[in-house]
């Protein structure tokens, strides 16, 4: 065996403290505070109250209900009028910034995508087990005009012309969690 060549000399090149000051002076402005309040930057998520409350039983029932009956337009605009709650004093991360700005520029309904205002409202209930997948596909495919359940008949297709209706975005939030269902076992009820 050959012996291995010696580590060739990094003579000129700076250390790792060289590196972070360096960094450091270049870093915008904004970078710079950020990093000087250290852990008191806020990381909290858009709407995380909302996300939070709808984790109860009979809040995410009663959503569900809501967002099928009187439509997913205006059940954006009652429930997602605020994406950060009102601080004291502190400055929101800039994640829930964003989302504050967006609604600056009108309702909720206005701004979102076609699937947002169900996706966090029902997302987090069906994560944690305060309504079923049944009970939103259930939701989505009686409030479809024209498909009646006692009849037996199928529900009517969701092709429109362009994008998702707004039950069928309520069924793909119960199509797409696939990927992020806790494993069993994991959420353990509370004592």
């Amino acid at each position: 065996l050959t012996p291995l060549e010696p580590c060739p000399a990094s003579e000129g090149l700076p250390g790792v403290e060289a590196w972070i000051a360096e960094a450091a002076v270049a870093a915008a402005p904004a970078v710079r505070d950020a990093a000087a309040r250290g852990s008191a930057a806020s990381t909290e998520q858009p709407f995380e109250e909302v996300a939070l409350a709808m984790c109860g039983r009979g809040a995410a029932s009663a959503a569900l209900r809501t967002y099928v009956v009187d439509g997913a337009a205006a059940f954006a605009d009652a429930t997602f009028s605020r994406a950060c709650p009102p601080s004291g004093g502190g400055s929101p991360s800039l994640h829930c910034a964003g989302h504050e700005r967006l609604l600056a520029g009108g309702p909720a309904s206005r701004v979102f995508a076609l699937r947002e205002a169900a996706t966090r409202a029902i997302g987090p209930a069906l994560a944690v087990g305060a309504v079923s997948a049944r009970e939103v596909r259930a939701a989505a495919r009686e409030g479809e005009p024209g498909y009646s359940r006692a009849a037996g008949e199928a529900p009517p297709d969701d092709a429109q012309l362009w994008g998702r209706s707004r039950l069928g975005a309520l069924a793909d939030v119960v199509e797409w969690r696939g990927g992020v269902t806790p494993p069993a076992g994991i959420l353990q009820p509370l004592a």
